[in-house]
């Protein structure tokens, strides 16, 4: 089984260059899909990519998929 890759909050606010605070309320809003893993959120990849284009203003076109 291979597995997708996942973020925690801290590595997502990094790549999205936005504090974490804002990464905390976008999963407690539901705004972002995330599960836990103890007390620790773990965001995959997919949702990240689905929270993107469901954010943007624009479609995004030739996006790369890996």
């Amino acid at each position: 089984m291979v597995l997708e890759t996942v973020y925690t909050p801290k590595e997502l606010a990094e790549i999205l260059k936005v504090s974490e605070q804002v990464i905390a309320d976008e999963l407690k809003g539901g705004r972002l899909k995330a599960f836990k893993v103890g007390r620790q959120w773990r965001i995959p990849e997919n949702h990240v990519k689905e929270y993107i284009k469901n954010n943007s203003n624009q479609p995004i076109e030739n996006a790369k998929e890996e």
